[in-house]
């Protein structure tokens, strides 16, 4: 008896355990985003994995900045093995898919899909690529670097530079105006007025005629 109570317990305990690695385990995720340093749409989205890795611990992402050489390549090769062209930055893949450009609107769904892969599992982004490119870009140590996240600035915060700029260019013309008309003389209010001067001779060339 003390036998088969303990094959039903081992039997549910490994029942117990395939369930749960099907379905709850963790599982570590990678994005691989390319970059560039002068793009505001790329630290708007940095900003934003950044926030996404600090509150999903199992969500990494590989960051290759596109002034190298070897990160142009790494990103032209993935690029023709997804059939896709380039289209600018920043461009990333993400569970198999190929995605270019950030606003804060996607960001929403950007979090579920994260959230979902590792909850459930991620296809692997780079297992159809060439061994070479392959082992680029897991052996990269390619760290994303750190910018804050500020919901809506990537959609506000051009504006908000804008308004900006028009406020300084407004105030620049207000000096101007203020500076110029200081330097134009004040007519006096009691100053004589001037006669025209009446040219010599003109009254006796018409009594000659």
């Amino acid at each position: 008896m003390k036998n088969k109570n303990l094959s039903k317990l081992l039997f549910l305990l490994t029942l117990f355990t395939i369930i749960f690695s099907v379905s709850g385990v963790a599982t570590e995720t990678t994005m691989y985003l390319f970059y560039s340093d002068s793009c505001p749409h790329c630290h708007d989205m940095l900003g934003f994995t950044n926030a996404m890795e600090e509150k999903y611990p199992d969500f990494k992402v590989k960051a290759f900045e596109m002034g190298d050489q070897n990160n142009q390549n790494l990103l032209f090769g993935m690029l023709e093995q997804y059939g896709e062209e380039y289209q600018g930055v920043p461009t990333y893949f993400f569970n198999g898919e190929y995605g270019v450009g950030y606003a804060d609107s996607m960001s929403e769904g950007l979090e579920s899909q994260i959230s979902s892969c590792i909850t459930n599992g991620c296809k692997d982004s780079v297992n159809m690529l060439s061994e070479e490119l392959i082992s680029y870009a897991e052996g990269s140590s390619a760290i994303a670097p750190k910018v804050d996240y500020v919901p809506g600035g990537g959609e506000s915060g051009n504006s908000g530079k804008i308004l900006f700029y028009v406020m300084l260019m407004l105030i620049g013309l207000g000096i101007i105006a203020v500076v110029r008309s200081k330097e134009e003389p004040e007519t006096p209010k009691n100053a004589p007025k001037q006669n025209k001067p009446v040219k010599k001779g003109s009254k006796s060339s018409k009594k000659n005629k």
